[in-house]
């Protein structure tokens, strides 16, 4: 290069600066592009330096990731079970809560409900026990084919049953269909119908078959049922006409709870299975029923009045009809007065109906179901607004097992 050194350190200086002012003006335009990097905001830690740097090269980057794994279904609820060892009931986590029932089944059935007229309710059927059991029930408007068809909501998975179907039968022996509930199960149904009825069954067979409480859905062995019918002015009751059993807790929504505990050692009296096992307390109909066949008492029914000691009823020729039914009642006209008149004569009876008034006694102290056909001493319930929740429990039998697997 010519000239003298003065002049060539001055070229060096201007081209010296001219180099600054450039990597100036684009560090400036990077920054106002947001495409370059940006200094990290006061308090915190630069992704290009300290912890985060371990994540690796792409930690703090903008390069697209890939996709999440797709969700996996949500599992079916755990079952909550009863805690109660005596199994009965356990505690009010049992099932689904009453307030939530109607929601739920929303999506399934119109809720139509009039104090006066009734219509389509909503009710919950719990196994609140320790051990299996299967459902009986039958009823106008729920059968196979009707109206409100019980079976479709039962065999598929929804929210009605916590997503889990469960078996159900037409073949049982005796009356009624049937379905299965394991412990801590529960099944919401349509509340509608007439002539309607459901009661549970234990130590029953993978099929239902067999069951050892209960095994014909009613009748043979006493029997503790839920009824309602649900038309005009409908109620419903929890009847001990068939006798008593497995012990029941119903809930109206509105309405105070109705426990039937059905404690053997107020039973006056036992019946026995083959093997000595108290399998429920027989009704007064129940005690008086062989006698027509037999001409004997029943001898489960110590002191039972038997029919041809009976007070003759007061109207002919209804008499002969009175005489032949007894406590199982008869259809013409003065006989609910009739019936409760045979306390006086009968104190076996009576015995039987105080149990069940001792088991089922409301605040006014009277008895809250049925202990006879034509019961005048005991009230029908209401149905409240059509919202119920039945919890059923194996207290008093837990040795009856069954062999249903239940996962």
């Amino acid at each position: 290069m010519s000239g003298s050194p003065a002049t060539a350190i001055a070229v060096l200086l201007l081209l010296g600066f001219a180099c600054l002012l450039l990597r100036k003006q684009i560090r400036k335009f990077f920054e106002g592009s947001g495409k370059g990097p940006t200094p990290a905001a006061p308090g915190t830690v630069s992704p290009t330096s300290g912890p985060l740097a371990r994540r690796g090269p792409n930690a703090g980057s903008s390069a697209p990731r890939s996709k999440p794994p797709a969700p996996r279904p949500a599992p079916s609820p755990a079952r909550i079970l009863p805690k109660s060892p005596d199994g009965c009931f356990g505690d009010d986590a049992v099932g689904i809560p009453i307030s939530e029932q109607q929601a739920l089944a929303a999506p399934f059935w119109t809720y139509s409900w009039n104090p006066v007229t009734q219509g389509d309710g909503v009710l919950q059927i719990v196994n609140g026990g320790t051990a299996t059991m299967w459902i009986r029930y039958a009823g106008t408007g729920i059968s196979v084919g009707e109206r409100m068809d019980w079976k479709p909501f039962i065999t598929s998975a929804s929210v009605l049953n916590g997503h889990r179907a469960h078996p159900w039968s037409d073949t049982l022996p005796g009356q009624g269909y049937g379905f299965r509930l394991c412990t801590g199960d529960y099944q919401i149904v349509p509340y509608s119908g007439s002539a309607a009825w459901f009661g549970g069954a234990l130590g029953c067979g993978r099929d239902g078959q067999g069951c050892g409480v209960n095994p014909l859905g009613r009748g043979q062995q006493p029997t503790t049922l839920f009824e309602w019918t649900n038309t005009e002015y409908g109620v419903w009751d929890a009847s001990m006409v068939d006798g008593f059993q497995i012990p029941m807790q119903v809930q109206v929504q509105g309405v105070p709870t109705t426990y039937l505990r059905c404690q053997e050692s107020l039973c006056p009296n036992k019946q026995l299975d083959s093997e000595g096992r108290y399998v429920g307390c027989k009704s007064m109909c129940a005690c008086q029923g062989p006698q027509p066949y037999s001409g004997k008492a029943d001898p489960d029914c110590p002191g039972m009045t038997v029919l041809s000691d009976m007070p003759s009823f007061p109207s002919i020729p209804a008499n002969e009809e009175a005489r032949k039914w007894g406590y199982c009642g008869c259809s013409v006209a003065g006989c609910s007065p009739w019936l409760n008149d045979l306390f006086s004569e009968d104190k076996a009876g009576e015995a039987y109906c105080d149990a069940v008034t001792k088991m089922t006694a409301n605040a006014q102290g009277q008895r809250s179901v049925y202990c006879q056909a034509y019961d005048d001493k005991a009230g029908t319930r209401s149905n409240g607004k059509g919202i119920i929740k039945v919890v059923l429990c194996n207290e008093g039998f837990t040795e009856f097992k069954g062999d249903t697997p239940c996962v």
